[in-house]
């Protein structure tokens, strides 16, 4: 397509645009829909630039992000929760958790069973676990959204923001899709994208694997063997010797990583993400 147009893009174009502007093609995909063969985009190829790459050892913001979802699928399943936390902080209003009423009929049993988020509390309300209170009925998407947009600039302080989380492209994928939904609804114009709020993502499942961390010879006693699985639970469990309180609640999964991060075994860890970092898309005009 012409430059600065919407049009479409064959795959392989698609691939190469992202190569140009050096961002993921899983990060960009608020900009586009994808189909079997071509991609429509929703934002004029000419707005669409990588952000630069962050030295992550000078003064950046870390906020600590998961979903939950009704599922693995973000074509036909969606955002029930949203939960993030400033790395570090103790101030309780430095932690953000909404529960997101999705646009379907049932949440799945098994996605009930698993989180804990059964539909009749985000239609009803009722008591949250993971905070110790009582929550109203969740809200759509949208609202939440605007809500964390907020609470993200707040603290920002003018610092740029890294977006942490444990398996980021999922998390990303899944934001993602909701928002694209929104680009395409009544609502498009005020639609955000994740480059307005983050300049950067750190992947904690690729930071942990990095072998440096973990025992190399049966006589070292500087570390723990490598762990058999970087599930954030098993993970957890093999460095604390302990179950993550709360696993798979959006709030008791940041704190787990939280935990994680801040833990001696993973001392200087910033030096890593460094060079493992992935820089946001960003929408000029």
């Amino acid at each position: 397509p012409e430059i600065g147009s919407l049009g479409t893009l064959h795959k392989s174009q698609h691939k190469n645009l992202c190569q140009a502007i050096d961002v993921d093609e899983e990060l960009s995909c608020l900009v586009c829909t994808t189909e079997k063969t071509h991609v429509n985009m929703l934002i004029p190829i000419s707005k669409v630039q990588s952000k630069k790459r962050l030295n992550l050892l000078q003064d950046v913001l870390f906020l600590v992000l998961d979903v939950e979802t009704t599922g693995l699928d973000e074509k036909s399943c969606h955002v029930i929760q949203l939960a993030a936390k400033v790395l570090g902080s103790d101030y309780e209003n430095d932690l953000f958790s909404e529960y997101i009423l999705p646009p379907i009929d049932q949440i799945p049993k098994k996605i009930e069973k698993l989180t804990g988020i059964t539909d009749h509390f985000l239609r009803h309300g009722g008591y949250d676990p993971a905070l110790g209170e009582d929550r109203g009925v969740a809200r759509e998407f949208r609202h939440v959204f605007l809500d964390f947009q907020a609470f993200c600039h707040k603290r920002a302080k003018g610092r740029e923001i890294v977006f942490v989380a444990h398996n980021t492209k999922f998390d990303i994928r899944m934001i993602n899709s909701e928002l694209r939904r929104w680009r395409l609804s009544e609502h498009a114009a005020a639609a955000p994208v994740l480059g307005d709020i983050f300049s950067s993502s750190l992947d904690t499942l690729q930071l942990f694997r990095d072998r440096k961390w973990w025992r190399s010879n049966v006589g070292s006693m500087t570390s723990l063997p490598r762990p058999y699985s970087f599930s954030l639970s098993r993970l957890y469990s093999h460095v604390f010797n302990e179950s993550v309180a709360n696993s798979h609640n959006a709030v008791g999964d940041i704190k787990a990583l939280e935990r994680l991060l801040l833990s001696k075994l993973f001392n200087g860890w910033e030096s890593t993400a460094n060079k493992i970092q992935a820089p946001f898309i960003k929408v000029d005009g």
